[in-house]
């Protein structure tokens, strides 16, 4: 079972989101959680608050929070808003400041484990196929 958390049209550049997104990707959420509470970003903020929100889910689902991982955790353009800076001779420059879509879906362990032993008895099978047509040939 995965527990999900997404948050819509945050006021933070999405290549911006995706470095705070990458230093905390390999951590365990409860890590991440210890970690973005001081991290010097903009964007941590918000991404601390899903975080939380989304171990909340797993909680209410039934899920351990130390035995949880993060499985997917991804960041999309979410739209801009458009904006003009006065420049010289009466004129305007146009910039965008843009916002994004982020999404985290965290799953335990053991599921993990049991979803990556489950892809090595398929591989297996699909050998023993091959093996039994090559040796039919």
């Amino acid at each position: 079972m995965d527990a999900h958390a997404t948050s819509n049209y945050v006021r933070v550049a999405p290549r911006k989101m995706a470095l705070i997104i990458k230093s905390i990707k390999k951590m365990s959420p409860v890590e991440a959680v210890a970690t973005l509470n001081f991290l010097p970003k903009n964007g941590a903020k918000q991404l601390l608050n899903l975080l939380e929100s989304a171990i909340a889910n797993a909680q209410l689902n039934g899920m351990n929070k130390d035995a949880l991982l993060f499985k997917n955790i991804s960041v999309v353009p979410g739209g801009a808003l458009k904006r003009f800076r006065a420049v010289s001779r009466g004129m305007a420059h146009a910039y965008k400041k843009r916002m994004s879509h982020i999404k985290i879906v965290l799953t335990t362990k053991i599921e993990n484990k049991v979803k990556q032993e489950n892809v090595g008895q398929k591989i297996n099978k699909e050998n023993k196929k091959l093996r039994e047509k090559e040796t039919k040939k």
